[in-house]
């Protein structure tokens, strides 16, 4: 049981945050595409650190041809040395049109292929061209690259859901799982569909240390984030959640902290770290329930990264312990 960190704040203090958490001991930092730029935030990591895998937990895909995506894959792989690990996942299709103008029919799919059509162009020698004809993905590529003696960098698959379970275990290197899994759930329904092809697995959980005021609050505001997020409905009901959606995102839109505590607070135990006993408790657990690496970070607001830069400084003194 090994414990990651994805990093979520600013960019000027991610340097700083990811050597204190080397030198701290966690086995891997990591970054994420929301509203960020995971590869530009990945080479800010690679660059700090030495030792430490570096990945992107996850990169969206389809905002991303599978070359601009291979192409840096294959310089991060260089930076690091050898370190870097290509988290992919599909986005909910609303989100992609929403925000890239991208339409995806058939995510799941979509994805199987964009890992076979990235896999190609770093499998390929740097001094030979490679085609690749799919279904939704075609290209004719010349010699891209120079030759290197790296090998490619695994390449994981982010998601929550059953059939994202699946094509992880049929494509990937590695899964990275969602934050709402509990550790039955991993137990129950994950650890099964991989026991074929078993593959290292990370669970996250949210860290708001007791050191920072207002901690518990962020915390429970994040976490009602996914809870009212439609997509995860069917994750929640099958781990026997039951969360009464419309009352609690009416209580986020008006910032109510009293209804939100109330309807969150009561699961907050099953994904949330406050403090070393938290930390100690999640570790147990996840090793005992099939977790390879425990992956910690912190509410994040994305108006607010200052807020974001406090929680992480604080979370490296929590692993410096």
């Amino acid at each position: 049981m090994t414990i990651g960190v994805t990093l979520q704040g600013p960019v000027r203090s991610l340097a700083g945050v990811a050597r204190r958490l080397e030198r701290a001991g966690v086995d891997s930092v990591w970054t994420g595409d929301y509203f960020q730029s995971a590869l530009v935030r990945a080479a800010v990591l690679g660059a700090a650190t030495s030792r430490v895998l570096v990945g992107t937990h996850v990169l969206q895909a389809f905002a991303r041809s599978p070359l601009a995506t291979a192409l840096a894959a294959a310089d991060l792989q260089e930076l690091t040395g050898g370190r870097f690990v290509l988290g992919l996942g599909s986005q909910f299709p609303a989100a992609n049109r929403r925000w890239h103008g991208v339409t995806v029919e058939r995510p799941v799919a979509a994805l199987r292929e964009y890992v076979a059509a990235v896999r190609a162009l770093l499998a390929t020698p740097g001094d030979q061209g490679v085609r690749f004809d799919g279904d939704r993905f075609r290209y004719t590529v010349p010699p891209f690259r120079g030759t290197t003696a790296l090998l490619p960098p695994p390449v994981w698959i982010g998601g929550a859901g059953p059939a994202t379970v699946r094509l992880a275990a049929d494509v990937a290197d590695g899964l990275a799982g969602h934050l709402l899994w509990t550790y039955s759930h991993v137990r129950d329904e994950v650890r099964p569909v991989l026991a074929a092809r078993p593959l290292p697995l990370t669970v996250p959980r949210l860290v708001g240390s007791r050191a920072v005021p207002g901690a518990h609050e962020d915390l429970l505001r994040r976490l009602a984030h996914y809870l009212v997020t439609p997509g995860y409905e069917p994750l929640l009901t099958r781990q026997g959640i039951d969360i009464d959606r419309d009352r609690l995102l009416a209580a986020v839109r008006g910032r109510d902290t009293g209804t939100i505590g109330a309807m969150v607070g009561p699961y907050a135990g099953h994904w949330c770290i406050r403090d070393a006993a938290d930390l100690a408790r999640h570790r147990a657990l996840a090793a005992a329930y099939g977790v390879d690496r425990l992956m910690l970070l912190v509410p994040a607001e994305a108006g607010d990264p200052t807020r974001v830069a406090e929680h992480e400084q604080e979370l490296a003194g929590l692993l410096e312990g």
